[in-house]
């Protein structure tokens, strides 16, 4: 029994070795909170060189610097021919609200007191939050959250004549990350962003995507 044991894990490391060499599978720790609140960070996901990715998919693609390259793992929004926009912080795809259908986080500001009040009590002790004035409060809540909270307010948005220079040097436009485009996404070229929309560095800031740096597409996802 012992030695049908160890066979069968000998065989699993072989398989996952193999998988793992010629990229039809991928094991991977998601470090940070860009993707929030649905692929967490410190999740564990699988992805697939073999599945062609789809819209509203997470894909894994390979940033490449003049110091180094990296993976990143963002949802795919912009296809090749698309027209993309972000207005006030709501993501268009020809002309489709694309955001309706997602559940995001983005950044609410609160009056301090009321905060702890009636907002705290409801929301995860580690939620990200920081202090701007001594009476408020700027915290990232996800948009289910907010709805269960019934609350009537709007996520806090840069302004259409705010230039922000990190996404101005990328794409050469008065842009920003809440008021982008529109742009069209030529051939072989994609648009991947974060669910986590004010806490993102995305394709807003690193540019399109080159199809041959898609590594693969997000399978499987175990928080």
């Amino acid at each position: 029994m012992k030695k049908k044991i160890v066979i069968v894990f000998i065989v699993l490391a072989v398989l996952k070795t193999f998988l793992w060499m010629f990229d039809i599978l991928r094991f991977y720790n998601y470090p940070t909170l860009a993707n929030e609140p649905n692929l967490k960070q410190g999740a564990k996901f699988v992805w697939s060189s073999f599945v062609k990715p789809e819209r509203l998919d997470f894909i894994c693609f390979e940033v490449k610097s003049d110091t180094s390259n990296y993976e990143v793992a963002m949802r795919l929004v912009g296809l090749p021919n698309d027209v993309l926009e972000i207005k006030k912080g709501t993501l268009f795809v020809n002309n489709i609200n694309i955001d309706k259908g997602l559940d995001l986080r983005r950044l609410y500001k609160f009056e301090r007191n009321y905060f702890d009040s009636q907002i705290s009590p409801h929301i995860e002790s580690n939620q990200f939050y920081y202090s701007i004035y001594s009476d408020s409060i700027s915290v990232f809540i996800d948009d289910n959250k907010v709805e269960e909270l019934n609350l009537k307010l709007n996520p806090e948005v840069m302004s259409v004549d705010a230039i922000d220079e990190l996404v101005s040097l990328e794409y050469g436009k008065k842009w920003n990350s809440d008021n982008f485009g529109p742009i069209h996404i030529p051939e072989n070229k994609y648009f991947a962003i974060g669910d986590n929309r004010s806490n993102s560095y995305d394709s807003r800031y690193l540019g399109l995507i080159s199809e041959e740096n898609i590594l693969g597409t997000i399978i499987y996802i175990y928080q």
